[in-house]
């Protein structure tokens, strides 16, 4: 699965819930399209990468809070969607304030995920939603420390460095979770 929080989905729904939009972002699969020529490339794939990612997270989030069974992961979904927006609204205003045109719709391995997790219902859902938020925060967090350490933008390195915190939380709350649901699938 490929990064995936709350950011990333709302920042869909900030530009147009991830479908057509003024913008003319035919690289928001293989990275952003308008960007200042200050701005390195490690600093414009970080960007390009955490919008996929809150996008995604945010849609995600959205899901859970209508197709999962317990309230332990409608919670954590309600959480992601509230939290991810907030990101994806900061990464949004300090994207303009660098001229990065930021990815408006998912791309192909994020709608699958979206897609496959759509399918399901109940405990099914519950399982999987939790463990693809497991999985995607120790990616978000991975990105965003690359940023951190890697980066050369002071802006977006200083982004990052106070975004981390929350994802560790979350990084936390959704393997408390995975150990606290109900059983009722296995192998997901």
């Amino acid at each position: 699965m490929r990064l995936s929080f709350a950011a990333m989905a709302l920042l869909g729904l900030l530009v147009g819930c991830g479908s057509n939009n003024n913008s003319s972002d035919s690289t928001s699969q293989n990275g952003p399209s308008q960007v200042s020529p200050t701005i390195s490339s490690q600093d414009r794939q970080f960007v390009h990468d955490a919008a996929i990612a809150g996008m995604e997270e945010v849609q995600l989030g959205q899901m859970a809070t209508q197709q999962a069974s317990s309230d332990q992961a409608k919670q954590f979904g309600q959480m992601m969607v509230t939290d991810h927006t907030k990101i994806n609204d900061q990464l949004q205003t300090l994207a303009s304030q660098k001229g990065i045109t930021l990815p408006t719709d998912l791309d192909s391995s994020a709608r699958d995920d979206v897609d496959n997790l759509s399918k399901l219902n109940g405990a099914d859902f519950d399982h999987k939603y939790i463990d693809m938020q497991v999985s995607a925060h120790e990616q978000a967090i991975d990105l965003f420390n690359k940023e951190v350490s890697d980066g050369s933008d002071a802006d977006i390195k200083a982004f990052a460095a106070q975004t981390l915190p929350t994802l560790e939380k979350h990084l936390q709350m959704a393997q408390d979770a995975q150990k606290g649901l109900p059983a009722g699938s296995s192998g997901m």
